[in-house]
């Protein structure tokens, strides 16, 4: 019993650990020069969001969040459209920018302010491969 309880234990910390590390390493790999394409193009905010959020006011953090969420929407509609099938990448990725968005709405109220801007920089930085892929898709 004690056995099964840490061989479980130890899994579960074990995909915590590769999830993020994949998450991380993805929007790593990706270069901005298509996604600064699609913002210019489609006229997206994320970018905008990045810069400004280092120096942002609490009360600005919510506006921020808002202008993340319809670019995500705005580029999940054309991912759909102009690309094939979905690839394990962004269903990993969507899923890291969903789990973000709820870390997000935990930490913004209180003293955990570095960790909500630290939400919205991934998400931002989600997009931004997003916004790449679908440059990329457009290129090719």
């Amino acid at each position: 019993m004690v056995a099964s309880t840490l061989i479980i234990i130890s899994s579960s910390a074990l995909f915590l650990y590769w999830f993020r590390y994949t998450c991380l390493l993805l929007i790593r790999q990706g270069s901005a020069e298509h996604a600064v394409k699609v913002t210019c193009i489609i006229r997206l905010s994320f970018h905008q969001t990045q810069e400004t959020l280092h120096t942002a006011q609490p009360e600005v953090l919510d506006r921020l969040h808002e202008s993340l969420e319809r670019d995500y929407e705005i580029l999940s509609d054309l991912l759909r459209h102009a690309t094939g099938g979905v690839s394990i990448e962004r269903r990993i990725l969507t899923i890291d920018y969903k789990l973000m968005k709820g870390w997000y709405a935990v930490t913004r109220t209180g003293r955990n302010l570095a960790q909500a801007r630290k939400a919205l920089a991934e998400m931002s930085s989600i997009l931004s491969y997003f916004a790449e892929e679908i440059g990329l898709s457009a290129a090719a």
